[in-house]
């Protein structure tokens, strides 16, 4: 492997460790023979990126989309759309049973890596797919019957089953490998695992750039390049993308979150949220409820 390959799977590596779902669904899916099960395409939320995947049980089934060749899609063989667009699975002559998931991937944690991937990506489970896809089948029911932290454990599967998909199609793709070692810089992955590793740090241009050891000038350019935004604004999204999930999924009192988040005062935390996601914290917390 040349000095560019180990770099580009180097930052690979990085991006996929820093992935984040805001949420996923594991489902079991039965499709009789010559039925059609049609799937709509996904409504993204801001900050989020919804990706759908599926991997066969037992049986063959057939994946349709618009514009494009039908897929056969065998035991053993996963296959994730990238940017959930709407498709069909149609099965052939026997039952064909499988493991469906949907992915929300927050935006922020894999800035370069989700507009690289492919539309479509399909490969041949390994071992260890498999084993996450045996255990998640197990933990379903625990989910649907209510058992506390089975969501919990389902969306970590989820997470492990994403990131090992898109890890099989980098091994196989090369051309994709080239694409990753462009789309990736290596100043601009320390900065963002700065960013995403200690959002309430009160960051600065000049406190960022000292420590990923280059001058302000180059940071901002190498940053905007690639994440297609300056360094702090970039930081406002991810603080408060964080901030929009701590409401979803805790408790919290704003207070509380907007420090969680490095805000020095709620009425700043709610001025920037507004400005965001175009209303207050407190309202947008009741209508992801009711949602």
């Amino acid at each position: 492997m040349t000095r560019t390959s180990r770099t580009a799977m180097d930052a690979f590596a990085e991006a996929l460790s820093a992935l984040r779902l805001d949420h996923a669904e594991f489902r079991r899916v039965e499709i009789a023979p010559e039925e059609v099960r049609v799937a709509a395409g996904a409504s993204g939320r801001d900050g989020l990126q919804t990706l759908v995947g599926y991997q066969v049980c037992t049986g063959t089934c057939v994946l349709e989309r618009a514009g494009s060749p039908d897929l056969v899609l065998a035991p053993g063989t996963f296959v994730v759309l990238a940017h959930g667009e709407p498709h069909g699975l149609r099965c052939t002559i026997a039952c064909c049973s499988l493991v469906a998931v949907r992915f929300g991937v927050e935006t922020s944690s894999a800035p370069w890596l989700l507009p690289v991937l492919p539309a479509l990506v399909r490969g041949e489970a390994t071992a260890c797919l498999q084993a996450v896809q045996s255990a998640a089948l197990a933990w379903i029911p625990r989910a649907e019957a209510g058992v506390p932290g089975a969501d919990a454990v389902l969306r970590r599967m989820a997470e492990a089953w994403l990131v090992q998909a898109i890890g099989l199609l980098a091994e196989a793709e090369p051309d994709l490998r080239r694409r990753f070692a462009a789309a990736s810089d290596e100043i601009v992955q320390r900065c963002l695992a700065l960013m995403h590793g200690r959002p309430a740090a009160p960051w600065t241009l000049p406190m960022l750039a000292r420590e990923v050891h280059t001058s302000r000038t180059v940071l901002a350019e190498r940053f905007a390049a690639v994440v297609g935004e300056p360094p702090i604004s970039h930081l406002t999204r991810c603080r408060l993308g964080a901030a929009a999930r701590m409401l979803r999924q805790t408790s919290w009192s704003l207070a509380r979150i907007a420090e969680a988040v490095g805000y020095q005062s709620e009425p700043a935390f709610c001025r920037a949220f507004r400005r965001q996601f175009g209303a207050p914290p407190a309202t947008w917390r009741r209508q992801a409820a009711a949602a």
